[in-house]
């Protein structure tokens, strides 16, 4: 049996920290793109694109000034215009591409990338993310496209950003972190004023100081609110997800669960997400564990719900932290179980028989499958996983344990 979960996904959708790659395969029409850039400088040219914002191809074709043909967007290294990456926007021009607009960014690598329509302008506007892993503040830049109206490239510092409607009005604000000068965090509404520049409409600081935000996400809630979910870790091993609910605009954290704690010492973030699919966030906590100082390896997780300011639990399971595997158990099998990790494999164990329930280890593919007919392979992200049960388990129980298998990290 082959489950196949494609990419490190929620049950199969999750995006996480952008990693710029260099584009190992290109089709033609992108081929023609990069000709064209070349041309245009009269150099060769490395094109970059993001993996993990989730795009699959190196240029992105988007429909910016709305005449229902696609221009393209680039990013790239020109090897004679200095260290940072460029951005290009080409049109196509009876059958042939164009370089319309050609620029510097203020990084090294791109952690965020959007296009969004904007208030009494026309067309699709480009909102970057830029960062230098040498300085500690990022940058987040607006290029407006519309041609009728000449308006410069809006820039601010920032350290991690989202774009987002959270006003109803029809058009993306853009949501940042700031570093303030006494170690606060700040999270700022920008909206655009309609002329040449956006505004900040609200602010607040986060509850902790001296952190770092390692995710911004939004989600409508049940009740058609629009919540805001910021991770962020400090340097004790705590890592914390603040939880705040736009109303008119304005951010509100005044509820019982709007800070959730836990620890988590290793280097990759555990992120809030939305686990189920439902649409709407979850955050991940860490249980304790009576046993932990003799394995460390395993952790036992709580992924809950807290979108109308209720803790209303959702998966319990274990987690992997080397490979950052996540298998979700049943709920009934919580208090009752404990997890013993060997070498990259590890075995779930009933407290009350003393003997293991279910057993997952790293499988080669195809040797384990004609090895051991008794084992369920499972892909998750680039890796295989071989997951066998004990005759006791239900066939229920069996689906949802290998339906949840996921990478978090």
């Amino acid at each position: 049996m082959i489950i196949s979960l494609t990419g490190c996904t929620p049950f199969g959708g999750k995006g996480n920290i952008t990693e710029l790659l260099s584009a190992p395969v290109i089709s033609q029409e992108e081929g023609s793109v990069i000709d064209a850039i070349k041309t245009y400088h009269g150099e060769n040219i490395t094109l970059r694109y993001s993996q993990s914002l989730g795009y699959t191809s190196p240029v992105q074709f988007i429909d910016v000034d709305d005449d229902e043909n696609d221009e393209a967007v680039a990013f790239y290294y020109a090897p004679n215009k200095g260290a940072n990456i460029r951005i290009a926007l080409l049109s196509n021009i009876s059958g042939k591409w164009n370089v319309v607009m050609d620029k510097e960014g203020l990084g090294t690598d791109v952690f965020f990338f959007d296009v969004s329509e904007l208030k009494d302008l026309s067309g699709n506007h480009l909102i970057v993310g830029y960062t230098t892993p040498t300085l500690r503040e990022n940058f987040v830049v607006v290029y407006f496209t519309d041609n009728d109206v000449y308006v410069p490239d809006f820039v601010e510092n920032c350290k991690s950003i989202i774009s987002e409607d959270v006003t109803g009005d029809g058009y993306n604000e853009i949501i940042i972190t700031n570093q303030m000068s006494d170690g606060q965090k700040k999270l700022r509404i920008l909206e655009f004023d309609g002329k040449e520049k956006f505004k900040q409409i609200n602010a607040r600081n986060l509850s902790r100081s001296n952190i770092d935000v390692t995710q911004l996400k939004i989600s409508e809630n049940s009740n058609g609110k629009r919540s805001i979910y910021i991770d962020y870790r400090d340097s004790y091993n705590k890592s914390y997800t603040e939880i705040g609910t736009f109303e008119d605009g304005k951010i509100n954290f005044n509820y019982d669960y709007h800070i959730v704690e836990k620890n988590w010492e290793y280097e990759w973030p555990l992120l809030s997400m939305d686990i189920d699919n439902d649409g709407i966030i979850e955050v991940p906590t860490v249980l304790e564990d009576k046993k932990e100082s003799t394995r460390p390896v395993i952790k036992y997780i709580e992924w809950t719900d807290y979108c109308e300011g209720t803790a209303n639990k959702k998966y319990f399971g274990i987690c992997d932290t080397q490979s950052g595997v996540f298998m979700a158990l049943p709920n009934e099998w919580q208090d009752h179980i404990y997890a013993i990790y060997r070498n990259s494999s590890w075995d779930v164990y009933s407290i009350l028989e003393n003997r293991p329930i279910v057993s997952v280890k790293r499988a080669i593919e195809y040797e384990d499958m004609s090895v051991d007919k008794d084992a369920h392979i499972v892909r998750s992200g680039a890796k295989l996983w071989s997951v066998k049960f004990s005759q006791e388990i239900e066939d229920e129980q069996i689906d949802y344990i290998l339906n949840s298998i996921i990478c978090l990290k």
